[in-house]
């Protein structure tokens, strides 16, 4: 028998070995593999979007009259993945979100649970901004900043804005992230 995984963005199914969607470049390292259809004619999934997110607009299309470098980034480029040491878990993060610990009135999001140490997180810990192809880490202010945030083992402070690259360790408190990032 034969296992593929199906991209959560578009529905192809992949190989159960592929880390990407070979169609759109999705991150599929989190998306089990599960048995392939038995018909031939079944080539593709229905993808995992919600109602709003299907009636979005189309992307922008590119205009000749802009240099290569002032035109829309890919949607691939602006993702990075959360991969939580120890735990399983990934989250994929989009440009302006909020991360912190989940919890009834938070409002972070991504939002951490079920991670030894995340009771140590804010609840709306820090941001992640993407320009020029840059991610950026900025731990927010808090009324009692006793956890910090760190990058590779440097300190973070509240309202500075550090770069973050693919592979880098970050600690929200205690909990530790690794920075994965695809490129388009």
């Amino acid at each position: 028998m034969r296992y593929v995984k199906a991209c959560p963005r578009c529905g192809h199914l992949n190989d159960e070995e592929a880390d990407v969607c070979v169609r759109d470049g999705e991150f599929l390292g989190m998306v089990p593999a599960a048995p392939a259809p038995d018909r031939p004619s079944e080539k593709a999934l229905p993808p995992l979007e919600t109602p709003a997110a299907q009636a979005s607009p189309p992307p922008p299309q590119f205009d000749s009259a802009l240099s290569p470098s002032s035109a829309p980034a890919p949607a691939a480029a602006s993702l990075l993945y959360l991969d939580c040491e120890g735990s399983g878990q990934c989250h994929a993060i989009r440009a302006g979100w909020t991360v912190g610990q989940a919890h009834a009135s938070g409002t972070a999001d991504a939002q951490l649970s079920g991670i030894p140490g995340v009771q140590y997180v804010h609840r709306t810990h820090c941001r992640f901004e993407h320009e020029e192809g840059i991610w950026y880490l900025c731990p927010l202010p808090q009324a009692d900043y006793t956890n910090p945030t760190t990058i590779n083992g440097r300190p973070v402070a509240p309202g500075e804005r550090a770069a973050v690259r693919s592979g880098d360790r970050i600690a929200l408190a205690g909990v530790r992230l690794t920075v994965r990032m695809l490129e388009p």
